[in-house]
């Protein structure tokens, strides 16, 4: 399993705001060890904690941190982390430091709306997503694909919401995915596709760094083979409704389809929307993701 000349390593950059904006201060070397999660189940996707020598170098309070996988003379960054709970250890010869971290999708939970904010039918999504996100500070950075769509009916939110979740909600309307950061920190929206996104590929070869022993869980408990969603269900106008099951959308042959099972597993969903065509899109969206969340593989790095 090893052999050849390749090196794994990680590097720790920091970044210090200046006039604004995040710049590199270089590379950290007092990064003992790290741990990193990503769930794009939760609505702030990455954590982090970071095992630090104190060096006295780093404003928890305004600094960012950003890790980095090495290998073959590349390198891929894993997430930019705002520190949020620098904790001290000292053992009176050493200080030392766990950091707990989250991507910059915190800024926008924790910057809640301080006066009722409401879209009038007609808004155009995408130019409302991108200024709520600039309106957390000329630090943010976004790369929101383009759409034409505009809202079918009027929305608005309390005070005190988090523009995280206005955010979120703008984006369920028009079938795009929740917001979330690339690696270098960058807010990314991008639309659904029926076609997987495929996020790493596991080659099986002599060259595999991970064990050969692969575990798979399966929990059906919430997988559905039909999903209805009303949209604009209170509106003077009449609501739009989307039905869709697994025969729907060529899954016929689906252990959980209504062919197989005999009887329908239904998941109802009230939901804004634009248009028809994108609570059609987002029921067939809801399906296949109810599917994809009924089995997990895990691999075991060799490390």
């Amino acid at each position: 399993m090893f052999y050849g000349n390749r090196v794994e390593k990680y590097e720790y950059e920091l970044l210090t705001l200046q006039a604004g904006r995040y710049e590199s201060a270089g590379l950290l070397d007092n990064v003992s060890s790290a741990r990193i999660s990503m769930d794009f189940a939760r609505e702030v996707v990455c954590n982090a904690t970071f095992y630090l020598i104190e060096t006295g170098e780093i404003n928890y309070l305004t600094d960012r941190i950003r890790p980095y996988y090495c290998m073959g003379g590349k390198r891929w960054p894993l997430g930019t982390y705002l520190l949020t709970t620098p904790e001290k250890i000292a053992d009176g010869k050493l200080v030392r430091r766990e950091v707990w971290a989250y991507d910059p999708l915190l800024a926008l939970m924790d910057d809640k709306i301080d006066a009722s904010y409401t879209l009038d039918k007609g808004a155009h999504v995408i130019s409302a997503v991108q200024d709520l996100i600039s309106s957390v500070g000329s630090w943010a950075v976004y790369n929101i694909e383009q759409s034409d769509a505009t809202l079918r009916e009027p929305m608005a939110w309390e005070i005190g919401t988090p523009k995280l979740e206005i955010i979120n909600r703008l984006l369920e309307t028009i079938n795009y995915y929740p917001l979330w950061c690339d690696g270098k920190g960058v807010f990314r929206g991008i639309p659904w596709r029926a076609a997987p996104l495929v996020t790493w590929e596991f080659l099986d070869n002599e060259q595999g760094l991970y064990e050969p022993e692969v575990r798979a869980g399966i929990d059906y408990s919430e997988v559905y083979n039909k999903v209805i969603i009303v949209a604009d269900q209170l509106s003077e106008e009449p609501p739009l409704v989307a039905v869709r099951t697994l025969e729907d959308i060529g899954l016929q042959d689906h252990p959980f389809s209504y062919t197989n099972l005999g009887r329908y597993i239904t998941l109802l969903l009230n939901s804004e929307s634009v248009d028809q065509e994108y609570i059609n899109r987002r029921a067939e969206r809801v399906l296949r993701e109810r599917l994809a969340t009924g089995e997990t593989i895990r691999y075991n790095h060799a490390f």
